[in-house]
């Protein structure tokens, strides 16, 4: 039972930054991954990340 909480609860996070997607036309339904989007959210994630750390090493060093 606790797994499918947990799954349930990374479908719902993962619904909601618009990385997985449900479409449901007619009889079918179809659940897409949005790759491109995840590749292009971590990417900025990982610029923002690094921004912060040579901002704090800035600021420990003196730098700026």
């Amino acid at each position: 039972m606790r797994v499918i909480v947990v799954i349930v609860v990374i479908a719902i996070v993962l619904t909601l930054a618009g990385w997985l997607v449900f479409d449901f036309s007619g009889n079918r339904m179809s659940v897409e991954v949005q790759t491109d989007k995840i590749q292009h959210d971590t990417d900025s994630a990982i610029d923002h990340s690094k921004d912060l750390l040579r901002d704090a090493d800035d600021a420990v060093n003196g730098e700026g």
